[in-house]
């Protein structure tokens, strides 16, 4: 992996020693997220910005880029749906309303509390987004160790605005674990919100370097804050591009996951490791923060193909099959099963799991992914669902500030000669149409059935949103009538 020579803020984590690994019988996983970033950013994804993005390129070539892979079409439902497998419809966690108590409850089993079960030390730097209160914070779901930000950056704007008021409102805060606990340790704001990836990523390459030298097998989540908005990049990275602050973002960005691939290279501990590189979600379409989802439309908080569809890379030499590229399906919701093959863990059996281990398929052992359909839900409506590449829209939406519309009858794409969600073939697809519909109607039933309640009592705010669910909740009018 060739390193920039860029001075940044994370000389520390470039000048720990190299140190002499040999590879454990337990593999060690690293996952990097990063917030919003659209398809057609990376330069392996077509790159509309014209971005060098060379360590993430480097890395798609070492594994297995998908071009297929989906996520929830917001932060929140994607990280919950990432951490535990389940689709956030059956663990409360399909949108965020400000003011009130939200995220994951911790009796659901997220996949730091597996890699615990086996022994492994666990860590999260980063943001979070799966609550802030007592029993939803990393700390409580499986991590032995965070940094960085609960909820999101967003945040960091609060305190910059003209008739904020520390008396009526408190500072959003950059949080550190401290004797075991979660504790306030600096301000979020607009100039720490420039800083807070390159402080991440410092805290996971001192991390990552100390379970290699211990030789403790490890499970890091490095969740970035960028590119979400506000984008603005680390001032070390500011106009290096000469293309504008998301560009100068982007550069960082790739910069930051050389800096950890580098860390477990130098080790010698790449072959041992599974080094996962993903999106949350599809791109902000707020000016001036601007993302590409190119070839495809829409941003996040839709069910178009920009707002679900984004970049995923996996790399593990001597195991993954190096250059692998694959337009198969496969969904966030996925990787918890996946993982759990390679080092060892089980899925829950008292409980509805809809992830499915893909490990075979990533490895390049099968050329056909597990899956080939998932429904499309976004906050609590049920708006589309994607079977191989048919796409039935129940409601019509474009952006985010619209309100999604019921269609009076569904419509459907062809995925592989119309990116854009455009042309509804509805009157010509007329074979293809029933088995979609089909699908649908299963995954409601298996939705409306499949719906745990956590024991009694349950925790404020823990409502699932497939509790007593029926076709007359989420699907349109005429649907049934579709149907048959």
């Amino acid at each position: 992996m060739s390193k920039k020579k860029v001075v940044a803020s994370s000389i520390a984590g470039l000048l720990l020693p190299s140190l002499s690994y040999a590879a454990d019988v337990q593999p060690n996983v690293v996952i990097m997220m990063v917030d919003n970033l659209g398809f057609g950013e990376l330069q392996s994804y077509g790159s509309v910005r014209g971005v060098p993005t060379p360590n993430l390129d480097q890395l798609a070539k070492e594994g297995i880029r998908l071009t297929n892979f989906n996520v929830e079409p917001q932060c929140t439902p994607t990280r919950s749906a990432f951490m535990t497998g389940r689709r956030p419809l059956r663990t409360a966690t399909t949108e965020v309303v400000w003011g009130m108590d939200y995220g994951m409850v911790n009796w659901e089993v997220t996949m730091a509390n597996k890699f615990k079960e086996l022994g492994y030390n666990t860590a999260i730097y980063g943001k979070w987004h799966l609550g802030d209160t007592e029993g939803r914070t990393p700390l409580d779901q499986g991590f032995d160790d965070f940094f960085g930000v609960l909820n999101t950056s967003d945040e960091s704007i609060y305190s910059s605005q003209l008739h904020f008021d520390k008396e009526d409102g408190e500072i959003p805060q950059i949080q550190d674990t401290k004797d075991g606990k979660i504790q306030n340790v600096m301000d979020f704001n607009l100039e720490t919100r420039r800083t807070i990836d390159g402080e991440i990523t410092d805290r996971a390459v001192t991390y990552i370097s100390e379970q290699l030298e211990a030789g403790s097998p490890f499970f890091t989540f490095v969740s970035f804050t960028q590119p979400h908005l506000p984008t603005i990049p680390h001032p070390d990275f500011a106009g290096v591009t000469g293309k504008g602050d998301y560009a100068d973002v982007l550069h960082e960005l790739d910069h930051r996951a050389g800096q950890i691939i580098d860390t477990i290279e130098d080790a010698g501990a790449r072959d041992n490791t599974l080094i996962i590189w993903l999106s949350d979600n599809g791109p902000e379409w707020h000016y001036p923060h601007h993302g590409i989802s190119a070839p495809w439309r829409g941003g996040y908080f839709t069910a178009l193909e920009g707002a679900i569809r984004v970049p995923f890379i996996a790399s593990m030499p001597g195991t993954i099959k190096e250059g692998n590229v694959s337009n198969e399906i496969v969904h966030v919701v996925d990787v918890m099963p996946t993982v759990g093959e390679l080092v060892g863990y089980d899925m829950p059996t008292d409980r509805h799991i809809d992830g499915i281990n893909q490990w075979a398929f990533l490895k390049g052992d099968m050329k056909q992914s597990n899956r080939d359909g998932f429904y499309i839900s976004n906050g609590q409506i049920f708006q589309a669902y994607k079977w191989n590449d048919w796409k039935l829209h129940f409601y019509e939406q474009d952006i985010m500030p619209e309100a999604p519309v019921k269609r009076q009858i569904p419509a459907i794409y062809d995925l592989s000669s119309d990116p854009q969600e455009m042309y509804d073939l509805r009157d010509d697809a007329v074979r293809i149409l029933p088995t979609v519909i089909k699908r649908s109607v299963a995954a409601q039933q298996n939705l409306a059935t499949g719906c745990d309640t956590i024991p009694f009592p349950a925790p404020n705010g823990y409502e699932p949103d497939c509790k007593g669910a029926d076709f007359s909740k989420f699907v349109p009018d005429g649907y049934r009538k579709a149907e048959k």
